[in-house]
This record gives C-alpha cells, structure tokens and sequence, in this order.
C-alpha cells in the first residue's frame, strides 16, 4: 500500500563505496533529481521498482549538504547487480532517524532493527 504523502525517488542505480556490501546488507545508490521538498534524513520502509519486479526495500536519505541527498536503498530478497539500471523508489514510512555510532556491531544492530521494522512495515 502506498500512502498519498509518499515520496517517490526515481534514478540510476551508480557504483557506492561497498561499505553496506561489507556490512552484510549491500545497497543500490541512486543517482537523481533533486525531489521538492526534499525528504527528511533516515531510514525509510518502502518499495524499489525495477523493470522486472517490485522489492521491499529499507531506503536510506542521508545528510550531506550538497543537493540532492544521497539516497540508496537495501533492497529486501535481491540478488543481483543493478548498477546502470533505472529504478523507482517509494518512501512509504519513516523508519528511524540516521545515528553517528561508535562502531561496526552497533552499527550492524541498528540495520538489522531498522530491515525488521521494514519487513513488518511493507509486506509483500
């Protein structure tokens, strides 16, 4: 289900660092348009839309000061490389705010509260 205050994110999938990869949880990270108004930084329960399919996804707003933000989506049961490829993201609920941790562990714990809040938010 889609709210009606959705925000929807659409662009081109480009090469991240790997660090979420690194993490266990690898990302797709979006090249964009900025949207208006900008969405709030942190972890959102949504949906990704390829030309295939439509994922759940725990899509992550960060907060850099350049225009657009970095957004980049885990994307629940994908398999696969979409690096080159369009996509379409679907904010449907804010999850949790981003958080400066103090390291990996804490940092694994957060992913993995925040993927089950998701998976509870957005079913399939």
């Amino acid at each position: 289900m889609i709210q009606q205050d959705s925000i929807i994110i659409k662009g081109t999938v480009q090469r991240g660092l790997g660090q979420g990869r690194q993490l266990g949880w690898p990302t797709a990270n979006l090249t964009y348009e900025a949207v208006i108004p900008p969405p709030a930084p942190g972890v959102y329960a949504g949906w990704v839309d390829t030309q295939e399919k439509r994922y759940r996804a725990a899509i992550i707003v960060g907060a850099r000061p350049q225009n657009p933000p970095l957004v980049e989506a885990h994307i629940l049961e994908f398999e696969g490389d979409l690096v080159g490829a369009l996509i379409t993201c679907t904010l449907v609920k804010f999850i949790s705010a981003l958080e400066e941790l103090k390291n990996n562990e804490a940092l694994k714990n957060k992913i993995s509260r925040d993927i089950e809040a998701v998976k509870n938010c957005v079913m399939n």
